[in-house]
């Protein structure tokens, strides 16, 4: 082989190993950057007590906590188990994690090429999205387009609704179709706003190839969505719809999904639109293949901003809450996510024009921005870096200990009764207990019962504050219980014990305490 040929060699090598390696680097700054990995933290604490139940059908078969939340992201709960089953628990949310991140990373990379952005240009748009510079991959609520450090499904979905795009803008439109139902496999609410947002492009397509493709593609798009769509009914069934389901439900339970987030939330997002639109009108002018498909993504963002208008209108306004219950803003941190990627498109069409080496300029000045906004504290939007693997299990703290006592020294069908706003008490102790204000239901199902219970552990009144304001107020009404109260409550839930705060006065018998909560036996 000549020298020319070796070299030539190398080159395709090189090209076939760079993408990959830069999808990699990218998921590893989506994990860095967003504060590392957690185990068992936030929303894991309802997922895997379902998960060990769907691995073992003996598991806390009457647990309260699991009936609640038994088709809540189901599809992403067998995930789970299936990686459980594999390679154990904690080693299923880990790896994950990893697949989940490095899956929105190729979906970053799969826009980019899309747009033929060069992968330099993607590492930096993977700075700006890790980084959150300039709020990108925040939106109008609390939620986040990389998602929590706990995995979810909405790295997933995010990550199918980036292919989903891309796939669009390359007009390889069965593979948006696909993908596009994989967002509704993932996530309902993304999924059914991704959808709507979808159709007005499909029905053109559909009207340009005739109605046995259309058929095609709308077989594509269901295939993924049949299992979600067969919960729903079995939601549907456990009252979902049929039961009341008021914005007081909402106000007591998570109000932080349905409100803006902050004032300056909606600054960063109009910021990002307009962005989008100037750069859309510029490139018309002189780029008019690019501009084709970066319309696309304007009029995506058009249609995000419309539905979280329709949101904000229902909620704030009108407050009927019909239309605010499908959370058309949780679509809202997209059209950041769209706003940094037109000005990379920007200035990496300005700087090719020159030369390629002013391209590479450019994007390596991008990163040196993206990471002097980020490490510079007054600039940072983000959460601080972190390479750690937290486990909550592992925390050292009084709460903790107290729940793995209980798992390794009571029997297991013992039933508590446990502070309402603490978390994670089943999954630390594989016990059940009477219920958490975390571990809330869907919609309406089991809904009164929910309250019901609350109400009971709070002392017989629930709080009138909103969201998690609640939590310090039902663990006040819980430590205030008489022992009448208590001896009550253990009739009518069949609990054998409680869970105290270590100051209460109660005369039971106490069997563990620690710094700061003690178990007693809730004798006759």
């Amino acid at each position: 082989m000549s020298q020319t040929e070796k070299s030539k060699e190398q080159s395709r090598l090189l090209t076939g190993i760079l993408p990959s390696l830069s999808i990699l680097f990218v998921a590893a700054l989506l994990i860095v950057f967003n504060g590392g990995i957690r185990v068992g933290f936030s929303n894991h604490t309802g997922l895997l007590p379902v998960v060990r139940q769907i691995l073992d059908a003996n598991y806390l078969p009457d647990h309260f906590g699991i009936t609640l939340r038994l088709f809540h992201h189901r599809s992403f709960a067998y995930l789970v188990a299936g990686f459980a089953k594999l390679f154990g628990e904690d080693n299923a949310l880990i790896s994950l994690n990893a697949i989940g991140s490095t899956c929105l990373s190729f979906g970053l990379y799969a826009l980019c090429r899309s747009l033929k952005l060069p992968i330099l240009a993607f590492v930096a748009f993977g700075f700006f999205v890790a980084m959150t510079v300039g709020w990108t991959g925040w939106g109008l609520e609390t939620n986040t387009f990389v998602g929590n450090r706990e995995i979810q499904p909405t790295t997933f979905a995010h990550a199918t609704l980036l292919v989903a795009t891309a796939s669009l803008l390359s007009r390889r439109f069965r593979i948006a179709a696909f993908f596009a139902g994989l967002v509704v496999f993932f996530h309902l609410q993304i999924g059914f706003a991704f959808t709507l947002i979808l159709l007005p492009f499909f029905a053109i397509v559909a009207k340009s190839s005739g109605w046995k493709e259309a058929l095609f593609l709308v077989g594509l798009f269901i295939i993924p969505v049949t299992i979600p769509l067969i919960d729903v009914l079995q939601m549907m069934n456990r009252g979902l719809v049929t039961h009341p389901f008021t914005l007081a439900d909402i106000y007591f339970r998570q109000p932080s999904h349905f409100e803006l987030k902050e004032p300056q939330a909606a600054v960063w997002f109009i910021a990002h639109l307009c962005l989008q639109i100037v750069v859309y009108v510029w490139m018309r002018r002189s780029y008019q293949a690019e501009s084709d498909r970066l319309r696309v993504l304007l009029l995506m963002s058009v249609s995000i901003s419309a539905l979280s208008a329709i949101h904000f209108f229902d909620y704030y306004y009108v407050k009927i809450g019909t239309l605010a219950k499908f959370q058309f803003i949780r679509m809202s941190m997209i059209v950041t996510v769209f706003g940094a990627l037109s000005l990379i498109v920007f200035l990496n069409t300005l700087a090719t024009k020159k030369s390629k080496r002013q391209a590479v300029l450019v994007n390596v000045c991008l990163i040196v921005v993206a990471s002097f906004l980020y490490f510079f504290p007054a600039t940072r939007q983000g959460v601080p870096y972190s390479f750690r693997v937290s486990r909550y299990a592992e925390q050292n703290s009084d709460w903790v200990k107290a729940c793995l006592w209980i798992g390794e020294n009571t029997p297991t069908d013992a039933r508590f009764l446990t502070p309402p706003g603490n978390e994670g008490f089943t999954y630390l102790s594989n016990r059940s207990n009477i219920g958490e204000f975390k571990i809330n239901p869907d919609g309406a199902q089991y809904l009164a019962q929910w309250y019901e219970r609350l109400r009971d552990l709070a002392g017989g009144t629930l709080p009138n504050e909103k969201g998690f304001a609640n939590i310090p107020l039902l663990n006040r009404g819980y430590a205030s219980l008489s022992p009448e109260q208590f001896v009550g409550l253990r009739d009518k839930y069949q609990a054998g014990f409680a869970l105290l705060p270590k100051s209460s006065q109660l005369n039971f018998e106490t069997v563990f305490e620690n710094n700061g909560y003690k178990i007693v036996k809730l004798t006759n």
